[in-house]
C-alpha cells in the first residue's frame, strides 16, 4: 500500500529500485540498482546504477499514477507533502478531469469515479 500511496520505498538487490522524498530540498530521488547479477557482485564497482531526482512538472504524474489506482480517496494535503507543489499546479487538469466525470472532488481530497476507472490512462494523461 505504501508504494500505491507515493510513499518512499528503497530499492535493495539486484536490478531494485527505489523512491526517497526530500521534503526539505523539495525532491523526490529515484534510484535503480545494477541489473545484471555478475555486476550486482562486483564489488569493485558501484551497484548503484542510476539515480536522478524527478523534474517538477512530472510529480503529479507519477503522485497520479499510483493513487489514482486505488478505490480510496486521494488525500489533497498528501499531494502537497508528496510532492512539493501546490494544489494550483494541477488546478486546470483537476478542474477537466472533474467536468469530465472521471473524479469527484472535496475541500480535502479526489476520489475516481467509476468512469474514471475505465478510462484512467485518459484520466492520467491529463497531467502528462
Amino acid at each position: 500500500m505504501n508504494y500505491w500511496q507515493f510513499g518512499d520505498y528503497l530499492g535493495i538487490g539486484c536490478g531494485a529500485h527505489g523512491k526517497i522524498t526530500l521534503p526539505e530540498q523539495q525532491q523526490i530521488l529515484r534510484t535503480v540498482k545494477v541489473k545484471h547479477p555478475r555486476g550486482y557482485m562486483d564489488l569493485s564497482k558501484p551497484y548503484l546504477y542510476e539515480q536522478w531526482h524527478v523534474a517538477s512538472d512530472d510529480r503529479p504524474f507519477e503522485f497520479f499514477m499510483n493513487v489514482f489506482r486505488l478505490k480510496t480517496a486521494a488525500s489533497k494535503q498528501q499531494f502537497i507533502d508528496y510532492t512539493g507543489l501546490e494544489l494550483s499546479a494541477i488546478a486546470t487538469q483537476i478542474a477537466e478531469a472533474v467536468d469530465k466525470g472521471l473524479i469527484e472532488e472535496t475541500n480535502d481530497s479526489w476520489l475516481v469515479t467509476n468512469k474514471g476507472h475505465r478510462y484512467l490512462n485518459d484520466l492520467l494523461e491529463l497531467f502528462v
